[in-house]
């Protein structure tokens, strides 16, 4: 748990650190609670979880290929679980948002690999009316121009995605 936190660079709620751990949240809670006992993981505030940047580096130091990959699965297995269904629903208040910077890197990650693009193109699209609707729109512009970067993605979204990071823009 130690070293897969230790390669997030960001703050992280409980529902994204059970997918990162591949645990059920109740267990994710424990072991988040058992790494704050031992001053190596911090509560911030809203609830989320954070390291302080010396342990990150050591526990970063120590992670394996296997922790790696389980990071990359569960963030996009967590933001997939958390995007909208349909690219045109998303509200304000989407439970997600508390968690942005983990969308963020989940989506710009699995665009980054040739393998995954097509899957971090679709929870681009699927997140931009929540960002839109809650004013985000710094934030929707880093998303999906950060996709539309990475490479071409699926042609039967990326024209909607260039779009997007247009209205955005």
């Amino acid at each position: 748990a130690l070293r897969r936190i230790g390669l997030l660079d960001f703050k992280v709620g409980l529902g994204v650190l059970a997918h990162v751990l591949d645990v059920p949240v109740p267990e994710a809670a424990e072991i988040a609670g058992n790494l704050v006992r031992r001053s190596l993981l911090e509560v911030a505030g809203q609830g989320h979880f954070d390291m302080l940047s010396p342990i990150r580096g050591r526990a970063r130091d120590l992670a394996r290929p296997d922790d790696v990959a389980a990071v990359r699965t569960g963030l996009l297995a967590w933001a997939e679980a958390h995007a909208p269904a349909h690219d045109n629903f998303g509200a304000a208040d989407a439970e997600w948002l508390g968690d942005l910077p983990a969308m963020r890197h989940a989506v710009l990650m699995a665009c980054a690999e040739p393998a995954t693009r097509a899957q971090g193109y679709s929870v681009a699209n699927r997140i931009f009316s929540s960002l839109y609707t809650s004013m985000r729109a710094r934030e929707a512009v880093e998303i999906l121009e950060g996709a539309l970067a990475s490479g071409d993605g699926p042609p039967s979204i990326g024209a909607q995605v260039a779009r997007r990071a247009g209205i955005a823009a």
